[in-house]
C-alpha cells in the first residue's frame, strides 16, 4: 500500500489535482443553492389586458430549507408588450432567474387565443429553460384567476389540472396538447388541433359558463336527447374531475404587477373550483375556431385509438321490460380500425369499430323490479340499433362540423398523406382551394355493438 501511495507521489498530475480541488472545494462549499437563485416556476398563465398587453401570471413553489420542496407557494403578474417582456420583468420582480424545467402547464385564455399563438409560445421554444412536454390548456375567461385559486388551495392545483388531462389523454380522446404536438400539427397541412379546456366555476359565474353553451349544442332544449347525448365521454372526465381542489383561503395568496405593486389574487371565491367536464377548443393554424358540443365529444371518444373507456347510452326506448327507459352502456373494451384510401381518384376514409358495453344504469318512470333483474340476454337487435343510430348521429355532427369550419380533427389528412401519398398529391391539385379538401372526402362507419343488459 505505501508503495502505491509513493508511485502516485512521484506525478507531477497528482499534485496538479490536489490544487484544483483544493481551489475549488471553499468555493463549493460556500456556493449558494440553485433554490435560491431560481423561482420555481410550476405553471403560467397568459391573459390580455384592455390595452393589448400580454399578462403573465406564474404559480411559484417556495422551496424549504435543506432543499425541500413545498414550502410555500404564491403568485406573481407581469405585463408587458410581448412575453418576453413580461417573463424579463417577473425575473427582475423575484430578483431570481426563472426555472421552468418544472412547468407542465401553459394556461391560455380566449382573448389570447384570438391570434396566432406561436407569438405567445415563441419565447418558451426558443428557451432551453422549459421542457417541450408542457401542456397547452384554454381558459375562457381568465389563466389568471384559475392559477390564484391554485395557488391560494392547500393541494397543488397543478397536480389537479394534469391529473384531469392525463385522465382525458388516457381513456377519452387524447387532449394531452404538448408544445411539440402543437408545432407538430400547426406545421401540417391540416394545420387543426384540439386543446383541452378547464375552467374556474363557482357561485358566481358556475350559470355563465353553461347558460351559452348548451344553447349551441344540439338536442339542448329536449331534455331526455341532452341527457342522453350528455352521457358521453365527458361524463366520465367530470367524475376525473371530482378531485379537483376547492379553495381554502379566497385571499391567501397576493399577486404583482410588474411594477411590483400588490394586487388581489383574482376573483375567485372559496367555492370555486376547477372544472374540465371535458370540454376542448378546436385550434386551427394557432387561432381558436370553436368549442366542440358534447355530441361530438361522443364521437371523438369513439373514433379516436388512444380512449378504450367512455360512456354511451341511448333514451325514450321500449323494448319488453324496458318502457320508455334511458339506458345508460359503458364502454368496457372497444377496437378501432382506421383505413384511408382511393377509389377512382376520390378520397376515403373508412373507421370500423367493434365495442364491448354492459350497462350502468337504467333509467324508467315506473320501474319493474323483477323484470328488469330477469334480462339477461345478450344485447338485443332493437338496442344494439338505438346505440348505433346515436352514436352515427353523434360522428355526423362531428364530420360536418369539420367540413364547414374547415377543422381536421381526426387526422384525415394525415392518415392518407401517410398511405397514399401521390394520389393524394394529384387529389389536392385538382382543387381551387386545397384547404378545403375535408369537402371531398367521403366518411364511412361501421359501427359493432356487443355486451349484456
Amino acid at each position: 500500500m505505501k508503495g502505491n501511495l509513493k508511485k502516485v507521489f512521484r506525478f507531477k498530475t497528482f499534485y496538479i489535482l490536489l490544487a484544483i480541488a483544493l481551489f475549488m472545494l471553499p468555493t463549493t462549499l460556500y456556493m449558494p443553492s440553485q433554490a435560491q437563485s431560481r423561482a420555481i416556476v410550476t405553471a403560467i398563465g397568459i391573459d390580455k389586458t384592455e390595452d393589448n398587453l400580454y399578462e403573465v401570471t406564474l404559480a411559484v413553489i417556495t422551496p424549504k430549507s435543506g432543499g425541500q420542496v413545498g414550502g410555500g407557494s404564491m403568485v406573481e403578474t407581469g405585463t408587458g408588450q410581448t412575453v418576453a417582456i413580461a417573463m424579463h420583468l417577473l425575473s427582475i420582480n423575484f430578483g431570481k432567474k426563472l426555472g421552468l424545467q418544472h412547468c407542465d402547464s401553459i394556461i391560455m385564455s380566449d382573448d389570447v387565443l384570438k391570434d396566432d399563438i406561436t407569438n405567445v409560445l415563441d419565447y418558451f421554444i426558443r428557451t432551453n429553460n422549459l421542457t417541450s412536454d408542457a401542456n397547452l390548456i384554454n381558459c375562457p375567461k381568465s389563466a389568471k384567476e384559475l392559477i390564484t385559486q391554485g395557488a391560494s388551495s392547500q393541494a397543488s392545483s397543478v397536480a389537479n389540472i394534469n391529473d384531469i388531462i392525463q385522465y382525458n389523454n388516457d381513456f377519452l380522446y387524447s387532449t394531452n396538447v404538448t408544445i411539440y404536438e402543437f408545432y407538430n400539427r400547426y406545421f401540417s397541412e391540416a394545420g387543426a388541433i384540439y386543446m383541452p379546456i378547464i375552467e374556474l366555476e363557482g357561485e358566481k359565474n358556475i350559470l355563465d359558463s353553461y347558460d351559452t353553451k348548451t344553447q349551441d349544442n344540439e338536442g339542448g332544449s329536449d331534455s331526455q336527447s341532452s341527457s342522453s347525448s350528455s352521457l358521453s365521454s365527458n361524463s366520465s372526465s367530470s367524475n376525473s374531475s371530482s378531485s379537483d381542489s376547492e379553495s381554502s383561503n379566497s385571499g391567501a395568496s397576493n399577486s404583482k404587477d410588474s411594477s411590483g405593486s400588490t394586487s388581489s389574487g383574482g376573483d375567485a371565491t372559496n367555492s370555486s373550483k376547477l372544472t374540465s367536464n371535458g370540454k376542448c377548443a378546436v385550434i386551427k393554424k394557432g387561432v381558436k375556431i370553436r368549442e366542440i358540443s358534447e355530441n361530438e365529444r361522443i364521437a371523438l371518444n369513439i373514433l379516436s385509438k388512444n380512449s378504450d373507456k367512455g360512456i354511451i347510452g341511448t333514451s325514450n326506448f321500449t323494448e319488453g321490460a324496458l318502457n320508455n327507459a334511458t339506458i345508460i352502456m359503458q364502454l368496457v373494451n372497444k377496437d378501432l380500425s382506421v383505413k384511408g384510401y382511393f377509389e377512382n381518384g376520390k378520397p376515403k376514409i373508412k373507421f370500423d369499430v367493434d365495442m364491448i358495453v354492459k350497462p350502468d344504469e337504467i333509467i324508467m318512470d315506473k320501474m319493474d323490479l323483477d323484470a328488469i333483474t330477469g334480462l339477461t340476454s345478450f344485447m338485443t337487435p332493437k338496442l344494439k340499433q338505438a346505440l348505433i343510430d346515436n352514436i352515427n348521429k353523434c360522428i355526423n355532427e362531428l364530420i360536418e362540423n369539420m367540413k364547414t369550419y374547415q377543422t381536421d380533427i381526426l387526422f384525415v389528412y394525415d392518415n392518407l398523406n401517410r398511405f397514399h401519398h401521390k394520389e393524394l398529391e394529384n387529389f389536392l391539385n385538382t382543387l381551387e382551394d386545397k384547404s378545403d379538401y375535408l369537402n371531398y372526402v367521403d366518411f364511412e362507419t361501421n359501427i359493432n355493438i356487443r355486451g349484456k343488459i
